[in-house]
């Protein structure tokens, strides 16, 4: 997409780079739930709009917390990720955290056992969104879920096998992101030096960059 057809509210490029912009903007990102809405909500548009939030790849400010023992945690509206900048230390493309972050962060915790169970997040059917509790967390309840439509087409982005050094390793978080339609994004890793991204903001209804969802 080029940039003329870019909406202004729309921060396109390495999410390291693109959230501090946003933030200093004065905007809030989009999350997993907002961008959800928004798809639902361009359903009855034309093509063109449509195909504006249907056709590109969005990051979230919502998280997913990677431990070094196996478990992972759902982390909405990430505090960490919120304050990321270029020159944050990452590895394998996450944000590290500093020691005793992990602990104090998340919805839900998922076990290494547990992950494989929910992180099947495509192909369900209705029902099984619903009793998803990544999705549910994901979508702050299950009403946005009551409304499937176009849903079965949602990947969000998590690896059930995280690959940590076996000693000294901290913690990381990665953001969720919502990919293209019928074909890979380039954000399936979570990566935050992606420069496919797309991050959203919201603005105040005095702002010129104001976002009705």
């Amino acid at each position: 997409m080029t940039d003329q057809h870019q909406p202004q509210n729309w921060y396109t490029g390495p999410y390291n780079k693109q959230m501090e912009r946003l933030i200093r903007d004065g905007g809030t990102p989009f999350s997993i739930a907002d961008l959800i809405r928004k798809r639902i909500n361009v359903q009855g548009e034309d093509n063109d709009i449509k195909g504006l939030w249907w056709n590109n790849p969005f990051n979230s400010d919502d998280g997913i917390a990677y431990h070094p023992n196996g478990n992972i945690k759902i982390v909405l509206n990430a505090h960490p990720l919120k304050q990321i900048v270029p020159e944050s230390t990452l590895w394998r493309n996450g944000l590290i955290l500093p020691d005793g972050i992990y602990e104090t962060l998340g919805e839900v915790e998922l076990r290494k056992d547990e992950i494989e169970r929910y992180t099947s997040l495509n192909d369900q059917s209705k029902e099984q969104l619903q009793s998803n509790i990544i999705w549910v967390v994901l979508a702050r309840g299950d009403h946005l879920l009551r409304d499937a439509l176009g849903l079965f087409y949602m990947n969000i982005n998590i690896d059930p096998h995280p690959k940590f050094p076996k000693k000294g390793a901290s913690p990381i978080i990665k953001p969720l992101s919502i990919e293209i339609v019928d074909r890979g994004s380039g954000l399936y890793n979570g990566s935050l030096t992606d420069p496919a991204g797309c991050l959203v903001g919201k603005f105040t209804p005095n702002d010129r960059l104001e976002t009705r969802l």
